[in-house]
């Protein structure tokens, strides 16, 4: 059980390294924030919704790396065996998501800036990143 709690450990930091800014904009949710379905806005949030849900499956539609696509299907399997691994990763990643703030988007083509803030579950500092995102078959997805 160690070892899922400490490979659950890695890869909420890989995704809450996300989040590397410091940021004085106040925070909204981002349920409450209406993207049109298909941009790279939608994309990142539903990412992020996802993981708040532990729903790795759907989470695993939006990212394009082959290395998150991994761990992601790891880290499903290890909440189907242990299910306080989907329990931490829904407390980890609605704290993310609940926080988060749209702050900017820009499209150039087939690639895309998703400009995001939110609390970093580290520290409880608000913080930001910008996600880049690539159109693959039609779907935006993170890169990096």
């Amino acid at each position: 059980m160690m070892k899922l709690k400490t490979l659950f450990v890695a890869l909420a930091a890989v995704f809450g390294m996300l989040f590397c800014a410091n940021l004085d904009a106040q925070q909204i949710n981002p349920d409450k924030v209406k993207f049109k379905v298909g941009t790279p806005s939608h994309a990142v949030k539903t990412f992020f919704r996802s993981m708040a849900n532990a729903d790795f499956a759907t989470a695993k539609n939006y990212v394009a790396a082959k290395e998150m696509q991994g761990m992601l299907t790891m880290l499903e399997q290890l909440a189907k065996e242990a299910p306080e691994v989907a329990a931490e990763a829904k407390k980890e990643f609605a704290g993310i998501y609940n926080s988060m703030k749209f702050k900017a988007e820009k499209i150039n083509g087939d690639t895309a800036e998703v400009t995001v803030s939110a609390v970093n579950p580290e520290t409880g500092k608000p913080k930001d990143d910008t996600l880049k995102l690539k159109k693959v078959n039609g779907v935006w997805k993170i890169t990096d």
